[in-house]
């Protein structure tokens, strides 16, 4: 072999050195602009791709965590708009009606209820609270004979959204879905707009129900029609405590008091529990939903800022037209990396999801335009 001879070892050594170099000019990019104009002209196409293809994951992933965070008990944060209270009185006319739990009882994840039995405790309760019976949904009465809570039961899967939008919508679903007698009013009477309540609300159905949270002002401010609940506990949590605490028992008012806070703090654990277990199922489907929807567009807006790059580049005498609409893709693919990276810190390390949930946007919006007015910028001297 000539002392000149080109073996093995030089050939190796050339592809290590054009390897580092292209190693060295990725890792540039993450700060230099040049960078990414040099690898998107330049470059293979298929390190831009696994490069936006990793930066849409990343700015994806916070959305993921933060709505897998989400619980179902969070309908009952912050305020609960005296939920455990009217909850007690509700379990208090169950527990008299159905001491054992026998007859609203869950059965494989599906709630096993006559219709007639939820007919009958409703009638003997509303009338108690001074209501007539020609309604058949419980409804609880403050001191004011105001109705401060409600709770309906649809036996009819089939229709279950189209109940539960009734309710939302104040009309009467139970007199014209019911399967045991003809509606009392017609679908146009203005009388079914009647009775029900801007209040806190439960909708059981037989597979999944409802909750609607209202302030005092009868504004709906947590749950609503599409955020379902399904039964994936073994006990509905009216039937896991015991009744409310009588006023007889207790020898003072603040003993009275205190029991009566204990059993309602009980109460609203139970519910919790039981809201946390049912949310399993619509947490998933939500996560993967909206990390999805994030991701396409944090998708489209990269390819969109690689042809907003490539439009800045189409001037008649700007010396940047020798770059295509691929090579400013890749470009804008390559400049994508480091706004993703600040975006996950700023998301889920500073941890505010509301207040820089786009940020990625806006990060490299300002690259892109940085690097059209500083990088690409046409010298017409």
């Amino acid at each position: 072999m000539g002392k000149y001879s080109k073996g093995p070892n030089a050939k190796n050594k050339n592809t290590n050195s054009k390897a580092k170099s292209n190693i060295f000019l990725g890792l540039k990019s993450i700060i230099s602009n040049q960078a990414c104009v040099d690898l998107g002209h330049d470059k293979p196409w298929y390190a831009a791709i696994i490069v936006f293809i990793l930066s849409v994951i990343i700015t994806a992933v916070p959305t993921l965590v933060n709505t897998y965070k989400n619980q179902g008990s969070d309908i009952l944060k912050a305020s609960t708009y005296s939920f455990e209270t009217q909850a007690s009185f509700f379990q208090d006319d169950l527990l008299e009606f159905d001491p054992t739990g026998s007859k609203m009882k869950i059965e494989n994840n599906k709630l096993s209820l006559d219709e007639n039995d939820w007919i009958a405790f409703v009638d003997a309760n509303n009338t108690a609270n001074g209501s007539g019976t020609s309604n058949h949904w419980y409804r609880h009465y403050d001191s004011s004979k105001n109705v401060d809570f409600q709770a309906f039961y649809c036996s009819d899967d089939v229709e279950f959204g189209e109940y539960v939008t009734k309710v939302y919508s104040k009309e009467m679903p139970t007199l014209e879905l019911t399967r045991n007698a003809k509606p009392a009013v017609s679908p146009t009477d203005s009388a079914k707009q009647s009775l029900i309540a801007s209040v806190n609300t439960v909708i059981f159905g037989r597979n999944e129900f409802r909750i609607f949270k209202y302030s005092n002002l009868g504004k709906l401010v947590a749950g609503g029609v599409s955020i379902n609940w399904k039964y994936l506990t073994e006990k509905l949590p009216m039937f896991t405590t015991e009744k409310s605490p009588v006023r007889s028992a207790y020898t003072t008012d603040m003993a009275y008091a205190n029991a009566v806070h204990e059993h309602e703090a009980k109460v609203l654990s139970a519910w919790k529990d039981f809201l946390d277990a049912g949310y399993t199922d619509f947490r998933h489907a939500s996560a993967w939903t909206q990390t999805g929807i994030m991701a396409a567009i944090y998708f489209a807006f990269i390819v969109f800022m690689g042809f907003l790059i490539w439009l800045m580049c189409r001037g008649k005498k700007n010396p940047y037209r020798i770059y295509n609409l691929w090579h400013t893709q890749k470009m804008s693919y390559w400049a994508s990396f480091t706004p993703a990276i600040i975006h996950l810190v700023l998301v889920l390390i500073l941890g505010s999801a509301s207040l820089f949930s786009y940020a990625f946007i806006f990060l490299h919006g300002m690259r892109i335009m940085w690097m059209s007015m500083k990088t690409l910028r046409p010298n017409y001297n």
